[in-house]
Parts: structure tokens; sequence; C-alpha cells
């Protein structure tokens, strides 16, 4: 089995070797410590802060206009997953 394991990381080097430094780099990066708990909230919070923005703010902004217009009728649930845009 590790045989079988050494052979196929070879061959990924052999046919990708910049793929393969890429992947180097980042794991003695990571396994250096480089990848603290806080350098890792600041990536996540940098990948998906605006899209997290964008839906409070979404949902705050429907709120109170549900407010506004006094609907204070019971409403079925939103689903929670992001319906996919059909192609123009």
């Amino acid at each position: 089995m590790a045989t079988r394991a050494l052979e196929a990381v070879e061959e990924f080097v052999q046919e990708q070797p910049h793929a393969a430094i890429g992947l180097a780099a980042a794991a003695g990066f990571i396994l250096g410590g480089g990848l603290t708990p806080r350098r890792l909230f600041r990536l996540g919070f940098a990948m998906g802060g605006p899209t997290l923005t964008r839906r409070i703010a979404t949902e705050a902004f429907r709120i109170a206009q549900e407010r506004l217009e006094g609907g204070q009728e019971e409403r079925a649930p939103k689903p929670r997953h992001r319906a996919k845009k059909e192609p123009a």
C-alpha cells in the first residue's frame, strides 16, 4: 500500500510539477505553524464576510418592510438554500 502511494505521488510530481511545488509549500506553511486560528478566522471572514453581510442586510430589510406594512400574519419559513440562477 505504501509503495502504491509513493508511485502515485511520484507520478503526480512528474505530470504536474508546479502544482506539486504549490502543495508542498502549502503543507509546509500549515505544518510549520503558519495557519494559526487567528489567520484562519481572518481568511474565512474575508471569503465569507461579504456574502454574510449581504444576507443579513436582506433579511433586516425584509423584516423592517413587513413591520412597516403591518404584515404580522404567519408565513411559511423560507428555504435556506440559494436558488440557482438560470443562464440568460
